[in-house]
């Protein structure tokens, strides 16, 4: 039992030591405000942080926050 328990312990450290992000499931994406829809603060974050090149194509030209008034 102990020994499957290493185990277990060990893929468990191994999966968030160095390059575990690129193995790990990608967060769902927040809910967006009725109102702001896709330019929801948080889901403008995540999908710049999650979805680089498809954030690009959905806000390009877009400003957003208060650099833009």
């Amino acid at each position: 039992m102990k020994k499957v328990a290493k185990k277990i312990a060990g893929k468990k450290v191994a999966a968030a030591g160095p390059g575990a992000k690129d193995n790990a499931p990608e967060p769902p994406c927040p809910e967006m405000d009725p109102r702001a829809g896709d330019k929801t603060p948080e889901v403008v974050a995540w999908y710049f942080r999650h979805r680089p090149e498809e954030a690009e194509a959905r806000y390009k030209g877009r400003v957003f926050g208060k650099s833009g008034l």
